[in-house]
């Protein structure tokens, strides 16, 4: 009998496959936590799995699975707690046990684990309930792009309700069949993003025609279905695999339909051979009936735990010991959250085998298949028998014995392969490399090395060298844009190809069927409408100084401000150029080498050896397009400006595991992924670094990128972007700071308590925008929140900083201009939170070119500039001002321009240049492709270096983010000429302050200072470890009430001065 949705379904007995044996796919599971299936066995001897939260726990692991030659590590994950056992809403049986709680982001530590590998994969498990589809893209092309093409996609709808309500404003998961339906047409976004939005050839790095992207070879998708609308085109260029291997873990009825359309691999469970089989033939047949592929094209992979040892006797004596270790209340939690059943309410000594529930009668027989000839099965004994086995299936007994039911699996059950889950790491793991895998070997069944060394995960998957895509029988094999075709005859065949989807049959013997993309009536699912810009207010960054300050910024006089070392920022992007047009092109640079994880270690190691503070990282979610459109990002893609780009939190983890005291300054948006999932993210960050993560606020200001994530909808007005972005700051802070006391985290081996459940609360967070119950899914990480970064000085974005960030993040373009920012920022941060003015580090971002001699700095200038694109720059600045400037005649002064806007754009982007005569687009273009949007210095030594004393005398500045023109030459000239002298002036310190420590104590200067100083808003959110439950709960209550009237009608204000204009 097999248990499905609660229906019974008979299994008939299978003759034994007639299968020529060959090397079985064979992966290491493991999960984004402390304790992968098993309850509280990190207690073990000598176990290690609460060192999760480390680099070197993902490092040894990914080792260990390479050298064991594993096909790949696949991480499980989950995106909240159990909380049905005794609940709803308790989760303190996990929390105690850190049973799948807390944990971890599973993507931040893949790069680390790729840095020391060179053949191993990683399958990772994301939800298509946490994230939108154009995200996961970006996020799934930087992996495949940052490992060499070694990773693979575990499709999930997710089945907890905590995750639910925290991701979906307090509402429930749909049902099954619901998420099904949606997650059909998720994963099709993401295919047509990553397959069909450049041709297989698009990328050209032509260092002679300047042509990083062949615009001619990217296209929008304009894909509209029942949930999503995402124009396109994807954000990233094609990776190693095209699309990473796609998994898939459902072995419901709707579970199967998705499996047969999608996945290469299907993950599933017995729990014992036959039942394999009846699950296996089933996704085979549909696969084969419904989508026409080869049955054998889809691996099935047993999820088992090998107990194993000399006899078997040994082997269940082994088994013993970790059940006497366990916890088997958390084991009955974890049941309670696979299953959506609640068995306290069972009595004790009550046999659950005669529950009259027979879905609850079902789940017992089916967790405990290998014991239920030993007599009645009460509570105690599946919460025992769980509390190791977790949902796998135990496979128990001498060498010979495991060997042969593994046989059994395969021949009989129809599998592939194995994940194998390990009761306890690393001891599980090694009797399985030391005992059975070398039997599997000699039975032929498993490889003595990588069929593909170095290859891709498809690659080794199929053992074949070359086969990294899609094989062609696969669903998502027509959309790939092969470089045989040109852009329209790609388009024919999606035409044709969608057209033929019209309708389909719900398949024989299927319960529950997905009635995805393939069952649209034609038409339906590319119902195109093309997109016509929507253009925001007519300001340009950085330009909200009215003519009454700038009078007065003349007027500034130099600070009075004893010289301590400056904050100096290595700035970078997401990408191949951060500020430069097509400057990737010069001679020597390594920009083109983003997507690798060489270019970002050796990024890593050379700001180390300067001491610079820390590298700070910008990112965009979109092209710039509104230059000679709209939606024209040709001129971009072409220079490779700013796209492609990939996800800049992937490289962090191998950029520290090469470093010790550098800092990184990531951007993350408040409108791209949820606030519970970035909170998890930041603190995965901070933890995997060692507290040395920053984050930077924005609110993003593409529209490109809002029609990506906002299904169409324009950004909101500047005005409503800041108001949500300081609730969504304030939802963060409480998951971080509020869900769990300093001090909860115990890891207490004797009394097994991993976290003290009387140390987490839900932070029950109800606002204008957010609905987050909580806690948060991580443990507090080592500086409790990231360094807080804001780079906005408009009005709105001033009172944002004020509140919020310790580094704000400014250009002038003068000393005297910056001045009139500085004076703001810190003025409000003063009025209105009562924050000391000079807790708020302003950095000032500029591009320092110099030489021995002005003159040869400008040489210099021009030589870069003449290797630039100047049309390309103009794309940027249309990006960044909302403003085309292509209607103008080449030959046209635009500071004679009736457009007072387009003046003003001139004016701040060429302050260096607005003397020397007219300014036409090309002069504009030609300067703003070198410098960007930065403060440009240029000159001999001694001239820049008293330019940026200036920017810190007269302008207030605490420090630089120091762009690059040219990588690496930009940096060494910074290293080689402007450093040292900037440390005789006593502004730039030896060493690090506290070489090791955290981010923020290298920001103060004080060693044990990672929290937030007393006078942050957010300190008042820390749970500290001097207040019970309650007396925080009163406290914060009484401050979050005090913030709000600070804060009184600050944004409205803002509004009154133009902010809120469009």
């Amino acid at each position: 009998m097999d248990l499905r949705e609660g229906v019974i379904v008979p299994v008939t007995k299978k003759p034994r496959l007639q299968k020529a044996r060959k090397p079985l796919v064979i992966n290491l599971f493991t999960q984004s936590c402390c304790n992968t299936q098993s309850a509280a066995l990190w207690s073990y001897p000598g176990d290690v799995s609460s060192g999760y939260t480390t680099l070197e726990y993902w490092q040894n692991l990914a080792k260990k699975a390479e050298a064991a030659k594993f096909n790949a590590i696949f991480i499980a994950d989950v995106l909240g707690p159990y909380d049905v056992y005794q609940g709803p809403g308790n989760y303190s049986f996990v929390a105690k046990a850190g049973t799948q709680f807390p944990g971890i982001d599973p993507s931040i530590p893949i790069a680390a684990m790729a840095a020391v590998t060179k053949s191993v994969g990683f399958g990772i498990t994301f939800s298509t309930i946490s994230e939108h589809p154009y995200l996961l893209a970006r996020k799934l092309a930087t992996l495949d792009q940052m490992t060499g093409g070694r990773v693979g996609w575990n499709i999930v709808s997710s089945y907890l309700n905590s995750a639910a309500k925290n991701l979906l404003n307090g509402e429930e998961l749909p049902d099954k069949l619901s998420r099904y339906e949606k997650t059909d047409e998720y994963v099709q976004v993401v295919v047509e993003l990553l397959l069909s939005s450049f041709r297989e050839d698009a990328l050209k790095a032509d260092v002679k025609t300047k042509t990083f992207i062949d615009p001619e070879l990217v296209r929008p998708i304009d894909f509209e279905g029942e949930w999503y609308k995402v124009p396109g085109p994807s954000y990233t260029s094609p990776s190693p695999q095209g699309i990473p291997v796609l998994f898939e873990a459902g072995t419901s009825p709707a579970g199967i339909e998705l499996a047969a359309k999608w996945s290469e691999v299907t993950f599933s469970n017995g729990p014992t051979p036959p039942f394999l089989r009846h699950k296996s033939d089933k996704l085979k047949e549909t696969a084969s009936k419904r989508y026409q592929r080869d049955k054998d094209s889809l691996k099935v992979l047993v999820l088992v735990m090998v107990i194993v040892a000399e006899t078997e006797e040994g082997a269940w004596e082994k088994y013993n010991r970790w059940a006497d270790a366990a916890d088997p209340i958390a084991a009955l939690a974890m049941l309670g959250g696979w299953m959506n059943t609640d068995f306290s309410k069972y009595d004790d000594d009550f046999d659950l085998l005669q529950s009259e529930n027979v879905k609850d009668r079902e789940v017992v027989k089916h967790f405990c298949v290998d014991i239920l000839d030993k007599g009645p099965v009460t509570k105690a004994v599946l919460g025992r028998h769980v509390s190791v086995k977790g949902s796998s299936d135990l496979v128990i007994g001498s060498v010979d014995q495991v060997v042969q039911k593994l046989i059994d699996y395969v021949e009989i059950g129809g599998a592939d392969g194995f994940n194998f889950s390990a009761p306890v790491n690393p001891a599980g793991y090694d009797d399985l490399i030391d005992l059975v895998i070398p039997r599997l070997r000699e039975e032929g069944l498993a490889w003595n090395d990588y069929p593909v060394p170095g290859g891709t995960l498809r690659e080794n998957l199929t053992g074949v060298k070359g086969a990294k895509y899609l094989p062609k029988g696969h669903p998502a094999n027509p959309y790939i844009w092969t470089k045989d075709l040109s852009r329209s005859e790609f388009e024919h065949k999606l035409s044709e190809l969608d057209s033929n989807n019209t309708r389909c049959e719900e398949p024989a013997g299927v319960e529950m069927v997905i009635s995805g993309d393939d069952c649209r009536s034609q038409g339906e699912h590319n119902t195109f409408n093309k997109w016509t810009a929507i253009r925001e207010e007519n300001t340009t960054v950085g330009m909200e100084i009215n003519d009454e300050e700038l009078e007065k910024s003349h007027k500034k006089q130099r600070l009075q401000r004893a010289r301590s070392p400056l904050v100096l920022n290595f700035f970078t992007q997401s990408c191949c150029n951060s500020q430069p047009a097509a400057l990737w092109s010069y001679p020597g640079d390594v920009s083109s080498g983003y997507t690798t994880l060489e270019y970002w270690q050796n990024l890593a190691k050379k700001a180390e050896a300067a001491k610079i503070n820390a590298i700070f990282i910008a990112d965009v979610l979109g092209p710039y397009d509104i230059y000679n459109g709209p939606n024209n990002y040709s001129y971009v893609a072409k220079a490779g400006t700013q796209f492609p780009g990939i996800d800049p939190s992937i490289p962090i983890a191998a950029m520290a595991a090469v470093t010790k005291s550098v800092g990184f300054g990531i951007t993350f948006s408040t409108i791209s992924e949820h606030p519970y999932l970035l909170a998890r993210k930041l603190a995965t960050l901070d933890q995997m670094t060692g507290g040395r993560v920053g984050w930077n606020i924005v609110s993003s200001y593409l529209h490109s990128a809002s029609r990506n994530l906002l299904n169409g909808v324009p950004l909101p007005n500047k005005l409503g972007r800041y108001e949500k972005t300081d609730e969504y700051v304030s939802v963060v802070a409480e998951l971080l700071l509020s869900s769990f006391r300093e001090d909860a985290l115990k890891a207490d081996v004797k009394t097994k308590t991993f976290i003290d459940p009387e140390l987490v609360r839900p932070i029950d967070f109800e606002g204008e925008w957010y609905k987050v119950p909580g806690p948060a899914y991580t443990s507090p990480s080592p500086q409790g929140i990231p360094v807080l970064f804001e780079a906005g000085t408009s009005k709105g974005g001033v009172e944002l900083a004020s509140k919020w960030s310790e580094v704000a993040f400014s250009t002038g373009p003068t000393p005297a201009l910056l001045r009139v920012k500085t004076d703001r920022i810190r003025e409000c941060a003063f009025n209105r939170y009562g924050r000391d003015p000079e807790s708020v580090k302003v950095l000032v971002f500029v591009m320092v070119i110099v030489a021995e001699t002005e003159e040869k700095a400008w040489e210099k200038f021009n030589r870069y500039a003449d290797a630039a694109d100047p049309e390309a720059a103009l794309a940027m600045v249309g990006g960044w001002t909302t403003s085309d400037l292509s209607g103008y005649d080449d030959d046209f002064d635009l500071l004679q321009t009736d457009n007072p806007v387009h003046r003003g754009i001139v004016k701040h982007f060429c302050p260096v240049i607005a003397d020397k005569g007219p300014i036409t687009k090309k002069d504009l273009g030609r300067h703003v492709s070198v410098k960007g949007t930065t403060d440009l210095i240029i000159g001999s030594v001694d001239q820049v270096v008293q330019t940026l004393v200036d920017y810190v005398e007269i302008g207030g500045a605490d420090g630089f983010n120091f762009a690059p023109a040219v990588n690496p030459d930009s940096y060494d000239d910074l290293i080689d000429y402007v450093l040292p002298k900037l440390r005789e002036k006593g502004l730039l310190w030896e060493d690090y302050p506290v070489p090791g420590g955290t981010f923020r104590e290298n920001l103060k200067g004080v060693q044990g200072a990672s929290h937030l100083s007393k006078d942050h808003p957010a300190h008042g959110y820390r749970w500290t470890e001097d207040l019970s439950r309650k007396e925080f709960e009163s406290n914060f209550a009484e401050y979050k009430k005090e913030l709000r009237e600070k804060q009184g009608d600050a944004y409205d204000q803002s509004a009154n001065n133009g902010d809120n204009a469009k």
